[in-house]
């Protein structure tokens, strides 16, 4: 069985032609120096101790992973190139996904969840038989500029660019096919050697991911420890407990952090309280109490007033003061709701929430009726939700016309203005401000 087919030796051959002209030509000299700086980066990046010992590590138990497949049947020589695609296309990032996510449970289930994905054994199925060398050769560069032509802004050079991709890949799939009917149990025995193979090695991959994510999810979170407290003894003890309480439930280790960023947690006391009080922020959560309408809105309800425009708020928590806030951390932008430069904040008591805070800007550069459209959207939504009843005439009226207006409904008032930042007039600032209100305010 040939290592490589004709389709990979012609990107192989291609790669040694572009290596050629970099280093023998003067024009590639040019191009050497613009790519020295970045990759130099790179490399002192890659110097540092931490990332040094963990790849070595890593690859090590891949190593020995593959000497147990291979023990057990499960692997053999001529598994080497899939092993080799594997590694350096999954096996390289998944160490730095893992570590870099919020979340490293969710790029782990996405990393076995990839080895059988559509596109995946697409890959496969077109790869499992190449043309001759000569037409490969012709088809490597005539993808890539084909598929840097179809996303130019030129209608007629992006349409005809479509056009012969459609025509190539027919191409590639009539000869798949034709290989496919030619020779089906060649076929069977790639498939089921690029597809099993990659997806046991991920799964042999996994334990190392845990412990990588366990280690490097415990040591940012020490470092919060480290700062938060000073007594080496409760410092201890506040490590030993998170780690038991919490082990891989990363999320509930976030919330417990996000809930004390500005509480002390410098006693036992405080510090077992402190698991106490993620039970009962968990369980309010849940379970949504009625609030009476004159001392505000549940907190945990006024946070999700605007998810359905994909506005999430952080964690509801107090600061040394006594005063708990909680304001949006990400936009998800969607096509009928395009907003970025929004945010959406609650303030109030640990019981309820007493002021809701919209604000957006943006400057001139920017489309004004859309993003304008697309406060109002979220400003009418806010104020229909706190009120429980439907947006005044005269409110909305304002928000079309641009108008700064006020209004009170009961303990409620509700304060909207629009107007351009005196340091830059180019920016257009909307603001909405909803106050609950005493009767003695």
């Amino acid at each position: 069985m040939e290592l490589l087919n004709t389709r990979e030796q012609a990107i192989v051959l291609w790669v040694l032609a572009a290596s050629g002209f970099i280093f023998l030509t003067e024009t590639g000299q040019k191009t050497k120096k613009e790519l020295a700086s970045p990759v130099k980066k790179i490399i002192a990046s890659l110097k540092q101790r931490v990332i040094i010992i963990t790849y070595f590590s890593l690859l090590t138990y891949t190593l020995l992973g593959i000497i147990f497949l291979y023990r057990f049947n499960f692997w053999e020589f001529s598994l080497i190139k899939v092993t080799i695609y594997w590694y350096f296309a999954s096996a390289i990032t998944l160490p730095l996904k893992v570590v870099s996510s919020e979340n490293p449970k969710k790029i782990i289930r996405a990393a076995i969840s990839s080895t059988l994905s559509i596109p995946a054994i697409t890959n496969i199925i077109a790869n499992a038989n190449s043309l001759a060398l000569f037409f490969e050769i012709l088809l490597f560069p005539a993808s890539i500029i084909l598929t840097i032509l179809s996303i130019r802004n030129s209608q007629p050079s992006q349409k005809i660019a479509k056009q012969l991709m459609v025509l190539l890949g027919a191409l590639v799939i009539l000869n798949t096919a034709l290989g496919i009917i030619s020779n089906p149990e060649n076929f069977l025995n790639i498939l089921k050697k690029d597809l099993v193979t990659p997806l046991l090695l991920t799964l042999l991959y996994i334990p190392a991911l845990i412990t990588l994510s366990f280690y490097s999810t415990y040591e940012k979170h020490f470092i919060f420890i480290n700062r938060k407290i000073e007594n080496p003894r409760i410092r201890l003890t506040a490590k030993l407990l998170t780690i038991a309480i919490f082990n891989i439930r990363y999320n509930a280790l976030k919330l417990w952090r996000d809930l004390h960023r500005s509480t002390p947690l410098d006693t036992y006391k405080k510090l077992i309280l402190s698991f106490t009080e993620l039970h009962k922020y968990k369980s309010a959560e849940k379970n949504l109490e009625t609030i009476d309408s004159k001392k505000g809105w549940n907190p945990h309800l006024a946070k999700n007033f605007l998810i359905d425009y994909g506005i999430k708020t952080d964690v509801y928590s107090g600061s040394a003061d006594g005063i708990y806030s909680s304001s949006s951390t990400n936009t998800i932008s969607k096509e009928s709701f395009p907003f970025k430069n929004i945010s959406y904040a609650i303030i109030g008591t640990k019981k309820a929430a007493q002021e809701l805070h919209l604000c957006t800007y943006f400057n001139r550069n920017e489309p004004y009726i859309e993003n304008r459209n697309s406060f109002i959207k979220c400003a009418t939504t806010l104020i229909e939700k706190s009120l429980r009843k439907p947006i005044s005439e005269s409110m909305k009226s304002a928000l079309n016309k641009d108008d700064a207006h006020e209004e009170k409904h009961a303990n409620i008032v509700i304060k909207y203005q629009r107007f351009i930042n005196n340091k830059n007039l180019n920016i257009f600032i909307f603001e909405l401000d909803i106050l609950s209100v005493s009767d003695n305010q």
